[in-house]
């Protein structure tokens, strides 16, 4: 066999995970708990990775099936290039790989009682659960703990005591609800299964497993829709979300210029149709990040929430001064940021075109102006009002960082150059048929929309 051909046979054994699927009883397609477990270590410690795995993951990422759902087992010996080649699957639009922590999962095996030897070859069975194949039978989910009703009923219990006691009442409970689960269950009959018997040497290992419930719906109920969603942008996600706010990029990384021009491009892009559906997340950022402008820029322009997650003390104030009033609320547009018309159909980290991200506020326009090209050589382009999505007309024009104001009479444009990666800029634009023109709060990068807030 070449790699070619074994790539097909692989591929053909996945095709036929998708067949049939109405024979399941009670199972949609797609949801047939079908997993398979790829990498690993070994009980010596070797990174199980191999050929086959990653011919595997090719062939999921080329038919772009749900079935069969891949679990990749890394540890801090996993390669870079592994954890690359997982994304690629991500990139496509399928909800998975998803990754298991060998580092943790076979201590936490070991610490439960599972032999080292049986640990280090555990598999995940259906959603998330472990099981040990060949001697396992284990009943990962026989049962769930309602965590809300359970806190509810511990919080009503102990109105008068302090937090610490609630806590170790909370705790005692969870204990108590589990145990009686475990009471409950006795006399488990199991369907005959000579075939699945076959496969294994032995019954070692007969745990129940208890899942913890209710977590989700609780917060759907009592936090009113004012939850971010930070899952990614498969259809099954987008479409079946409940509260108003969704993540539109993959995870921040810092001191990243690379990883600065992937963000913007994912979030502005995705704008388009997400943001008709969602209000989007542009993701945390810290405020000491070499790139900490430009991400304070994008997040204000954005029109969704603002966030960072300094590490304790390491908070710039200065850069986070433009962003809000006084009193900590933000300046929000009235949409979701997305690229100018003109930005759609060209790279901008491969050309020598700027890159335009645009918001309004009602008959407002407000323009981020970027250099993202890739070889951080110099680029250029032009800016009219209306390509932000107001009318066109007579408009007076503010850029916020080298403070240059002017006016711009129906159909003229703007010239702008930008040297390098680390220039951009803010215009911000109003209508002028007098040659008056408010700008708000110049002091803030929305200040355009300052007189809307109040």
């Amino acid at each position: 066999y070449t790699r070619e051909t074994a790539l097909e046979l692989v591929e053909d054994f996945f095709l036929s995970f998708n067949k049939d699927s109405d024979l399941y009883v009670g199972v949609q397609q797609g949801d047939n708990g079908q997993s398979m477990v790829l990498g690993g270590i070994d009980k010596d410690g070797n990174d199980c990775f191999n050929l086959l795995s990653e011919l595997c993951l090719e062939a999921s990422r080329n038919l772009k099936l749900i079935d069969p759902k891949i679990n990749l087992r890394v540890s801090k010996k996993t390669p870079l290039a592994i954890y690359e080649k997982g994304t690629e699957l991500t990139k496509v639009g399928l909800g998975f790989p998803q990754y298991s922590n060998d580092d943790v999962v076979i201590e936490g095996l070991t610490r439960l009682g599972y032999d080292y030897e049986d640990a280090v070859n555990y598999v995940v069975a259906a959603c998330w659960e472990f099981i040990i194949p060949g001697v396992g039978n284990d009943i990962a989910n026989i049962g769930a703990v309602n965590f809300p009703a359970v806190v509810d009923k511990v919080i009503r219990a102990n109105l008068n005591k302090d937090f610490d006691t609630l806590i170790e009442n909370l705790k005692a409970e969870i204990t108590a609800e589990c145990d009686k689960i475990r009471e409950s269950i006795h006399d488990v009959w199991f369907v005959p299964s000579p075939f699945m018997d076959l496969l294994r040497d032995g019954k070692k290992y007969n745990n129940f497993g208890i899942h913890g419930s209710g977590i989700a719906s609780a917060a759907d109920k009592h936090f009113g829709g004012a939850l971010i969603n930070c899952m990614g942008m498969p259809s099954e996600c987008m479409f079946n979300r409940t509260s108003t706010v969704s993540r539109c990029s993959d995870d921040f990384i810092p001191e990243s210029r690379e990883w600065f021009a992937k963000n913007i491009l994912q979030c502005a892009y995705n704008g388009l149709l997400q943001g008709k559906c969602y209000v989007n997340d542009w993701d945390m950022w810290w405020t000491d990040d070499e790139q900490a402008v430009k991400n304070s820029l994008c997040r204000s322009i954005s029109g969704g929430p603002i966030y960072v997650s300094d590490k304790i003390g390491r908070t710039n104030p200065e850069i986070l001064k433009p962003l809000c009033l006084e009193d900590g609320r933000i300046i929000r547009p009235d949409e979701s940021a997305t690229p100018t018309a003109d930005c759609l159909m060209q790279n901008p980290t491969t050309t020598d075109k700027i890159f335009k991200l645009r918001n309004r506020f009602g008959n407002k326009g407000v323009c981020a102006v970027f250099n993202i090209n890739a070889e951080n050589k110099p680029v250029s382009g032009t800016l009219s009002p209306i390509e932000i999505g107001i009318a066109d007309g007579d408009y007076a024009y503010y850029e916020y960082f080298t403070k240059e104001i002017g006016f711009l009479k129906q159909g003229d444009r703007l010239h702008i150059s930008l040297s390098n990666n680390d220039e951009f800029r803010l215009y911000s634009f109003v209508p002028s048929s007098d040659g008056n023109a408010d700008f708000g709060r110049t002091d803030l990068f929305m200040g355009v929309g300052y007189c809307k807030l109040i």
